[in-house]
């Protein structure tokens, strides 16, 4: 035998040992983990179907929806305290959605579903299956234990499991290359011993990469060295993070962040991707009419209201007066050419600008924002900082928490990931039958 052969044996029978007992020791935690991750991957997705009544609307009336300056009035009007964001979907049938940072310490802001076109205002909480998913949340990160000791049992058991995944590609490689179609398929004629092999085997070739890809990104909540080495790998600062390694964010304004205080591992501190979370957002429509606070404003088609708000500019500039949002999201329309969610971030009222931030909708859309600050007074573009024209290593660090939960393709990347996860969850059960039937 050659010394490449030799040594090759040497190697995988080290990883056939390492694969067997590292996986008998950290496979209860791995099967918690993986479970609660499979039920996670369409929380959102659940919660608003089980709460349909609130999220999606009927315009009985057929009348036209408020404005955004109403909206922001009566959100002040109805929490005491302006909003830090209007969220606008994509949808003329998805409610509106308002953020409030109120003095109780919580940073992240309370969520108010907004109607728009009854102007009524409904605090974002007490939801069917919240309550649910928060805990399978919980028990996710830290095992439903104090986050002092769950965290670091977590962040160990997914370090494991990436030594896991990696023994078991170098065993799964046959000895061969033209036994490779082996490896491809399950044999459903043979004992219960092989079609356990088959299932961990096989399907655990197929999931693999994206197991691992959750388990490395998921590392980023789990210790303060791991996320620095990732923001080191990617050539970048670390930025602090509150609560310690856990690296606690919420996912404030999201139109899918349906419990305040979610976690978020979205790239913060990254120029581009500062201000306004991604959320429930749309700008003004073709074909719908929106009212500023000083009369109405129809938008019936686009270029021609593009023409108005040009013809208007330098009396606007000249009286310091603002213009309506309304006009400022049908530059934004304009500029950044495609169906999706709209944020505003609610200026102060000295500001001379507002930041919007835009994010694609659809079957393949993911969490990629797009921002434009716009200037309030005469309409003109202050700068654009759009997702695609940042560099990769920022892309990668803008979306770990995307890359994390599936939803950096949109719903098509969380089929793929429910269906690993789904099948990570039976690993450690066929590991398990396998190694009993031998012993």
């Amino acid at each position: 035998m050659s010394i490449r052969k030799l040594l090759w044996a040497r190697f995988r029978k080290l990883s056939c040992f390492v694969h067997k007992w590292a996986g008998i020791v950290s496979s209860l935690v791995l099967f918690v983990v993986c479970l609660s991750g499979t039920i996670y991957v369409f929380q959102d997705d659940v919660i608003k179907y089980l709460n349909k009544d609130k999220f999606r609307l009927e315009n009985i009336s057929g009348g036209e929806a408020i404005s955004i300056e109403e909206a922001i009035e009566i959100s002040s009007k109805a929490t005491g305290v302006a909003p830090r964001s209007i969220s606008i979907p994509a949808s003329d049938r998805s409610a509106w959605s308002a953020n409030v940072v109120k003095d109780d310490g919580n940073r992240r802001g309370t969520n108010y579903l907004l109607n728009q076109y009854e102007g009524t205002v409904m605090e974002q909480s007490g939801l069917k299956g919240q309550e649910f998913f928060m805990t399978v949340f919980r028990l996710h990160r830290w095992l439903l234990l104090d986050t002092s000791i769950g965290r670091p049992i977590v962040g160990w058991a997914t370090i494991i499991m990436i030594v896991i995944i990696i023994s078991g590609l170098v065993i799964w490689l046959p000895r061969k290359i033209k036994n490779i179609y082996r490896g491809l398929k399950i044999k459903w004629s043979g004992g219960s011993f092989r079609l356990a092999y088959d299932l961990h085997n096989v399907l655990g070739f197929y999931v693999a990469p994206l197991v691992l890809i959750m388990a490395l990104s998921g590392l980023f909540w789990s210790f303060d060295w791991s996320r620095n080495a990732i923001y080191k790998t990617l050539g970048l600062e670390a930025v602090s993070q509150p609560g310690g390694g856990g690296a606690q964010q919420g996912r404030t304004h999201q139109g899918s962040g349906l419990q305040s205080g979610r976690h978020d591992g979205s790239g913060q501190g990254l120029k581009p991707q500062d201000g306004a979370g991604r959320g429930l957002g749309q700008g003004q429509r073709k074909g719908q009419g929106r009212r500023n606070g000083s009369g109405t404003l129809n938008i019936r088609q686009r270029d021609a209201f593009q023409e108005e708000i040009a013809g208007g500019r330098a009396e606007a500039a000249q009286a310091k007066e603002y213009l309506a949002y309304s006009a400022l999201l049908a530059i934004v329309d304009k500029e950044l050419d495609y169906k999706g969610n709209i944020i505003l971030t609610v200026p102060d009222s000295s500001s001379s600008t507002v930041t919007i931030t835009k994010t694609k909708s659809g079957f393949f859309a993911g969490t990629a924002k797009d921002q434009i600050e716009i200037s309030r007074v005469s309409g003109d573009i202050v700068s654009v900082n759009r997702f695609s024209d940042l560099p990769f290593n920022q892309q990668i660090a803008s979306s770990i928490k995307a890359i994390h939960t599936g939803e950096i393709f949109g719903s098509f990347s969380k089929i793929l990931y429910f269906l690993a996860c789904l099948i990570a969850t039976s690993l450690p059960v066929t590991g398990l039958i396998m190694w009993i039937k031998k012993w």
